[in-house]
């Protein structure tokens, strides 16, 4: 195998891959990427056996053929060439020899036949949607996913599918996030599946907010597959059952408020100076036309702040996670902000004003002080 390639595009090849592979493995051959070489093109592919990212950029073969090489090492060596370089690697018996001017540099390599391969998709369900509607709604709602939790289908993001609708809800068991569009061009019966968090930060990476550029999902039982350009991602989807989610969304609460957005946020940002390891928290006070921002921490610290709202009802106390709130704040795009309580012990609900495209709700679960 010898081939020569544009620094640019060879580097911009090795980013959309390299999240696919692991740094710690148990396979040596999993820290390399699969190199194939045919018809000017490079074809790289990089996996964890969980996950599996494809692409590509043209080259000029000097002889095709397939191998292996390390991953980050060549990633590393490529972003750290001179911009405007021309890459030459050639395979010599066991290693690969990369060459850019005067820099030379040779790599051990490992038997293409040796790297594993994730099966193709057994397609079930297909769909085509503009890239910036899914990132968006990836965008929304993956902020609220489990990290590492015991219970494994909260470590991913649950996907539904419909001849009339796509919805992405994710929970930790403390909030939710839920964001949906229409969608009329899916192709097949309602399906439910659960991502995995890898994924969903992998394409959150790949995909353009200002793209319309429709991409294809492929969906199995079993793995999702997407497509974008010369670019393929395929992951194994996690088997479990997602929570009943419908019934954690309140359709009853009945102390509405609204209030500015980018004021409250503002505030939360100013209590959450005193948070500590074992402080998270601020209590809000509402009362009519006023809502009073609270927070004490154990050093016995505190921050108080008063702002307006447009809230006509009793008084109410109920405490909550700063850094959950703000999250929540920090993924609408409304300058006033609608929330729904209505005891201490309950979850509010919170959403924008407007109705959008992209249609979000959040629920957030109130805290003990």
């Amino acid at each position: 195998m010898e081939i020569t390639a544009s620094r640019a595009e060879l580097l911009d090849a090795l980013d959309r891959v390299i999240g696919g592979v692991e740094k710690r493995q148990t396979m040596p051959i999993l820290g390399n990427l699969l190199l194939e070489v045919s018809d000017d093109y490079l074809k790289l592919t990089g996996t964890d056996l969980e996950i599996q990212l494809e692409s590509g950029c043209p080259v000029q073969v000097g002889q095709p053929g397939k191998t292996t090489i390390n991953a980050r090492k060549l990633h590393e060596i490529v972003r750290a060439l001179p911009t405007g370089s021309q890459i030459r690697l050639r395979q010599e018996s066991s290693s690969i020899v990369v060459q850019a001017g005067q820099s030379v540099f040779r790599l051990g390599s490992l038997p293409a036949d040796e790297f594993p391969r994730m099966e193709d998709t057994t397609e079930e369900y297909r769909l085509a949607i503009p890239q910036n509607y899914l990132r968006s709604l990836l965008e929304k709602t993956q902020f609220s996913m489990a990290q590492q939790d015991v219970r494994y289908f909260l470590n991913g993001l649950l996907l539904e599918m419909s001849p009339e609708r796509i919805r992405c809800v994710a929970t930790d068991g403390h909030r939710l996030a839920l964001a949906e569009t229409d969608h009329e061009q899916a192709i097949g019966e309602t399906m439910s599946i659960i991502v995995p968090r890898k994924m969903v930060l992998e394409l959150m990476r790949a995909l353009d907010r200002d793209d319309e550029t429709p991409v294809e999902l492929a969906v199995s039982n079993q793995q999702i597959e997407l497509t974008l350009g010369q670019q393929r991602m395929v992951s194994k989807l996690i088997d479990g059952r997602f929570p009943d989610y419908e019934r954690v969304i309140p359709k009853n609460n009945s102390k509405q408020v609204h209030v500015d957005r980018e004021t409250l946020k503002q505030v939360l940002q100013r209590a959450a100076v005193l948070n500590t390891d074992r402080f998270a928290g601020a209590q809000y006070h509402l009362q009519p036309d006023r809502l009073t921002v609270e927070a004490i921490n154990s050093d016995q610290e505190s921050s108080r702040e008063d702002i307006p709202v447009h809230y006509q009802g009793e008084d109410l106390k109920i405490a909550f996670n700063i850094s959950y709130l703000l999250a929540i704040l920090s993924h609408l795009e409304d300058m006033q902000v609608r929330m729904d309580f209505e005891t201490p012990e309950s979850s509010a609900l919170i959403q924008p004003t407007a109705e959008k495209t992209i249609r979000t709700r959040y629920v957030l679960m109130p805290m003990k002080i």
